[in-house]
C-alpha cells in the first residue's frame, strides 16, 4: 500500500514538472547515459523524444506496464523503441501520446485517455486495448487480439494484422486488414480491402470496398453492401438476430457465396446480387429488385432451394446451372509475388487487374504473359473471362 501511494504521489508531481529528454546513443530506458544525462532519465509525464534504439526496462514500470500519463513519447524514423525482460507494455493516460514515426515494439498496449499515433512499423506480440483514439498510417504487425471501445482508423495504404478483433466503437478502415476473427459490436466501416477467416457483425456495418471471407460470415446486426462493393465468401452466410430478428442485409454490392446461405430475417436491395453455389433457405423476407443466383436452383420460381418466408415478386433471379467460384482454383498465376511479369494458365481471355479499391490498373486481352513492371507494390485482383469460365485470383506486387 506505502507504494502504490508513494507511486501515486509521484506521478501527481511529475505532471506538474514534464521535462522534455532525446536520446543521444542507444542504450537503456534506464541509462542516463541514453539520454545525455549523468543522473536522471525519463519518468512517466515527460515528453520524450527517441531517435536511437532504446530499450524499455522495468525499472520504473507497475506490474511491467510503464505509464505516459500527461506526457508524451515521440519515436523518431531511425528510432526503436523496444520492451526489455519482464516489460508487458505501456499504458496511455491523462492525454498521453505516443507518435511512432520509426519502429515500436511492445507485447501491449492500453490506450485508456489519449491517442497513439503509428506512421512507422508496429510489432505486438499479444494485445491492444483501446478506448480512446489511434491511428494508423503505417503497419501493424504480429497482433494477437484487438479490443477497442474507442475510435480505430487505419489509412490508405497501410496494413494492420491481428488474429482478433472486437469492436465496440468506431472501426474506420481505409487500407489493407489481415485477420482471422472479427466481431463488430459497435460501427464498422470498410471502404477498401479487408480478408478475415470468420466474421459476425452485431451492430452496425458497412461495405464499401472488397472483402474476401476464408471461412463463414454472420450478419445479426445491419449491414449494407454498397455499390460497387463486393464480398467473396469460401463457406457459408447467415442473416440471423437469432433473439430480436431484427438482423438486415442491404444489397447494392455483390456477395459470392461459395457454399450455403441461410436468411431467418430481412434482405433487401434494388440492384445488388447473390451468387450462391449451393443450398440457398429463405425463412424470413426477400425484398426488392436485387439478384438472387443459386447455381444448382429448383425448376420452378422462386428459385431457391428451401424457402418458408416471403419473397416479393420484384425479387430477380439469375438461373445459370453452374456459377464458378469467385476464387477459382484452376485459375494459377505464377509467380505470386511478383515483380516485372506475370504468368496466366488461361488462353484467349479477357484480362483485368484491379487494385484495392476497385479502380482498374490493367487490362490484357489473349496473353498469358503480362508485364506488370508499372504497377506500384501491393496487393491487387486480377480477373479472367472467356466464353466458357470466369475467376479472379488475388496478386501481391512488390
Amino acid at each position: 500500500m506505502k507504494h502504490l501511494l508513494l507511486s501515486t504521489l509521484l506521478l501527481v508531481v511529475l505532471l506538474t514538472n514534464a521535462t522534455t529528454y532525446t536520446s543521444v546513443m542507444n542504450g537503456n530506458w534506464s541509462s542516463p547515459y541514453t539520454w545525455g544525462q549523468t543522473t536522471v532519465i525519463p519518468l512517466p509525464g515527460d515528453d520524450v523524444i527517441i531517435n536511437h534504439t532504446v530499450t524499455l526496462d522495468d525499472q520504473f514500470t507497475v506490474g511491467g506496464y510503464w505509464s505516459v500519463d500527461a506526457g508524451s513519447i515521440t519515436i523518431g524514423a531511425n528510432g526503436i523503441l523496444q520492451a526489455g525482460a519482464n516489460v508487458l507494455g505501456i499504458a496511455i493516460q491523462n492525454n498521453g501520446t505516443i507518435t511512432n514515426n520509426g519502429h515500436f515494439n511492445m507485447p501491449q498496449l492500453g490506450n485508456y485517455t489519449g491517442s497513439f499515433i503509428n506512421n512507422g512499423t508496429c510489432s505486438f506480440t499479444q494485445l491492444i486495448f483501446n478506448a480512446d483514439y489511434i491511428e494508423n498510417n503505417g503497419n501493424i504487425f504480429d497482433l494477437d487480439s484487438v479490443l477497442t471501445t474507442g475510435q480505430f482508423i487505419n489509412n490508405s495504404t497501410c496494413e494492420f494484422h491481428t488474429d482478433s478483433l472486437w469492436i465496440e466503437g468506431i472501426f474506420t478502415n481505409h487500407g489493407s486488414m489481415y485477420l482471422h476473427e472479427i466481431t463488430n459490436n459497435g460501427t464498422f466501416t470498410n471502404n477498401s480491402f479487408m480478408e478475415f477467416r470468420r466474421m459476425t457483425n452485431l451492430d452496425h456495418f458497412d461495405n464499401i470496398g472488397f472483402i474476401t471471407g476464408q471461412i463463414d460470415m454472420t450478419n445479426a446486426g445491419y449491414m449494407k453492401m454498397w455499390i460497387g462493393s463486393t464480398l467473396n465468401l469460401t463457406n457459408n452466410f447467415l442473416n440471423a438476430d437469432t433473439t430480436n430478428h431484427s438482423a438486415l442485409l442491404l444489397m447494392e454490392g455483390t456477395i459470392n457465396i461459395g457454399n450455403n446461405i441461410l436468411n431467418l430475417d430481412t434482405i433487401k436491395g434494388v440492384d445488388g446480387e447473390i451468387n450462391v453455389q449451393d443450398s440457398s433457405m429463405n425463412a424470413g423476407w426477400f425484398k426488392g429488385s436485387f439478384i438472387f443466383c443459386d447455381a444448382t436452383p429448383p425448376s420452378s420460381s422462386p428459385f431457391i432451394d428451401y424457402n418458408i418466408g416471403t419473397i416479393e415478386s420484384s425479387v430477380r433471379y439469375c438461373t445459370s446451372e453452374s456459377i464458378e467460384n469467385i476464387f477459382d482454383k484452376t485459375l494459377v498465376i505464377y509467380p505470386n509475388p511478383a515483380t516485372q511479369f506475370i504468368t496466366i494458365n488461361k488462353n484467349n481471355i479477357t484480362l483485368n487487374i484491379n487494385d484495392i479499391t476497385g479502380k482498374l490498373v490493367l487490362k490484357a486481352q489473349n496473353k498469358t504473359t503480362i508485364d506488370i513492371s508499372k504497377l506500384k507494390p501491393g496487393v491487387y485482383f486480377v480477373s479472367i473471362e472467356n466464353f466458357t469460365e470466369s475467376g479472379v485470383q488475388k496478386l501481391i506486387v512488390k
